[in-house]
C-alpha cells in the first residue's frame, strides 16, 4: 500500500486508502460515515463538472476505518483457524 501511495503522499500520512474499502464499508453499514445528501453534478462536454442537477446523492465527508480493518482482521483469523493442521 505504501507503494501506491507514495506518488499521491509522499510524506508520512495518518492513513492510506486500502482501494476501495470505504466504499463497500459504507455501502454495508452506512452509519459508520459521516453522509450528506447534495444534488448530483453533471458533467460537462469537456468533462468539467456543471452545477447539480434534480437528482440527489450522498456525499461521505468521514468513514470509520476501523470497521473495514476490524472486519478483515476477523476474516484473515477465521481463516487461519479454519486452516490451522494439528501437529
Amino acid at each position: 500500500m505504501h507503494k501506491v501511495n507514495t506518488p499521491c503522499h509522499p510524506w508520512p500520512i495518518e492513513s492510506r486508502s486500502p482501494g476501495d474499502s470505504p466504499a463497500i464499508a459504507l455501502m454495508l453499514c452506512p452509519e459508520r460515515g459521516n453522509l450528506r445528501a447534495q444534488p448530483a453534478p453533471r458533467i460537462g462536454v469537456d468533462g468539467s463538472y456543471l452545477p447539480g442537477s434534480t437528482q440527489p446523492i450522498r456525499v461521505c465527508e468521514e468513514a470509520e476505518v476501523r470497521f473495514p480493518l476490524e472486519d478483515m482482521f476477523a476474516k484473515i483469523r477465521a481463516f487461519g483457524r479454519a486452516h490451522v493442521q494439528s501437529p
